[in-house]
């Protein structure tokens, strides 16, 4: 079909309806006059039914046009379905709908490129800019869905001068999930740059998709996830492989240690330590998922050892040496606080 005669008829179908001697409880009875009216559709002739001049509704023979107070008017089912719409009739509310019928054995090729559009901090939606800023000292590639939306963000952790930066070169969905590559960028040795601490990432939304996300280096080099939690939280305390979030305060008084690492074999652990540097306590816990990726892990303390004077440290263990490596340490009370404000 001619595409302007479909959009000319298109716009007609909102003033098109089939005018007959009918009884409207309101609007009482309309004379109206059968008109022989020819249909092109892109020059071919097309006839509503077998009957000259009439259209058959499903149920019974109908005027295919009729003139009324000078206007012609038109079956607007017929017209509909020439066109290739779906009209329904709603008895409820009396509603016509006319809509594009579903796509019915629709065969999608795949891989298939989908569109990506690049965000910044001031084009995206607060929440995800917010996700963003949490993830910022993170080497980290994840992925949100959001009003819609999905959004994917990854953030190369912090760098030590100017010149670094990522990019999102592609996405493309498989029939099992959606494929991200990325790549970074470092300065040239001889680059002029700024010297300062940089905290490069790259943002994007996607078309919403209910398929995971995996995401590549195009590089080769493996893009760190986050497990066992499902968005970023603000950093209280952090170490490279260690990051602890704020706390949770239990029915009990007891204190949840929460905390996401990078660590061998996701193995993290911890210790209390009192005023006069004497351990009081140790243990160890496993993350969700070892490194390289970032596994979240979780265990209580006692209120017995919430006290001021007594501190935290949560680390790894060498697996050269079994010395402590990546330790945090903070204060207990300062800790608790946190999970009061």
């Amino acid at each position: 079909m001619n595409e302007r005669l479909k959009i000319f008829l298109t716009g007609l179908l909102s003033g098109i309806v089939l005018v007959t001697t009918v009884g409207f409880s309101t609007l009482g009875e309309i004379k109206a006059q059968v008109a022989p009216v020819r249909y092109l559709i892109q020059g071919q002739e097309v006839h509503p039914s077998d009957r000259a001049h009439y259209y058959f509704n499903g149920k019974t023979y109908v005027p295919a046009s009729l003139i009324y107070a000078g206007t012609t008017y038109l079956p607007l089912r017929f017209v509909a379905e020439m066109l290739g719409f779906q009209l329904d009739w709603n008895q409820e509310t009396e509603t016509i709908s006319v809509m594009k019928p579903p796509a019915e054995n629709t065969v999608v090729a795949y891989p298939r490129q989908i569109s990506v559009n690049n965000l910044t901090k001031a084009t995206a939606p607060r929440e995800i800019v917010r996700q963003l800023d949490y993830s910022l000292g993170t080497e980290l590639a994840q992925s949100y869905s959001w009003e819609g939306n999905t959004y994917i963000m990854v953030t190369r952790g912090a760098c030590p001068t100017g010149g670094y930066s990522v990019l999102i070169k592609q996405a493309l969905e498989t029939e099992e999930e959606i494929v991200v590559a990325i790549e970074y960028r470092d300065p040239a040795p001889d680059a002029i740059v700024t010297q300062a601490i940089t905290y490069p990432y790259a943002l994007a939304v996607l078309e919403g998709t209910d398929k995971p996300v995996r995401f590549e280096n195009v590089e080769g080099t493996y893009l760190p996830q986050l497990y066992g939690l499902e968005q970023m939280e603000s950093i209280t305390a952090e170490s490279k492989s260690i990051k602890l979030l704020a706390p949770a305060i239990e029915k009990d008084a007891s204190l949840t240690v929460r905390g996401i690492a990078r660590v061998f074999e996701a193995t993290v652990n911890w210790r209390l330590i009192g005023p006069d540097g004497e351990e009081k306590e140790k243990g160890f816990v496993t993350a969700a998922r070892g490194g390289p990726d970032w596994g979240y892990f979780s265990f209580e303390l006692t209120s017995e050892y919430l006290v001021v004077g007594n501190r935290l440290q949560v680390f790894e263990q060498s697996a050269k040496d079994g010395s402590t490596i990546h330790l945090v340490e903070i204060p207990l009370d300062v800790y608790k606080k946190l999970a009061q404000s």
